[in-house]
């Protein structure tokens, strides 16, 4: 799922844009995007310019997988906030940037 999240998010994703941004190997990549691609969830499409450039795009259904996705984790988000106080969201929200800021430095 983490893989459709990146291409989803990058129109032009390459598998070294996915493996740079889920922190894994290449070779983890490409297993990944193998059964993917089996699956008809993605596409891998070579670039007119470089043949050995390789972008890869969602299919109709990896689309539909990555709304349905995003939308799940806006509710989640939204069922675990419900009851926050304004304080309490704020601590979360200062935390969680700090999380993100930690997993950028690591990239």
């Amino acid at each position: 799922m983490h893989t459709i999240d990146v291409i989803g998010k990058f129109p032009e994703a390459t598998p070294s844009k996915v493996s740079k941004e889920l922190m894994v190997t290449l070779g983890t990549v490409t297993t990944s995007l193998n059964n993917l691609e089996r699956k008809g969830y993605i596409e891998r499409i070579r670039s007119d310019q470089d043949r050995r450039v390789v972008y890869l795009h969602l299919t109709k259904k990896g689309r539909l997988v990555h709304r349905l996705h995003k939308r799940f984790h806006k509710a989640m988000v939204e069922r675990i906030i419900d009851g926050m106080s304004p304080e309490e969201k704020k601590v979360m929200g200062r935390g969680l940037t700090n999380l993100y800021q930690f997993l950028e430095d690591l990239k």
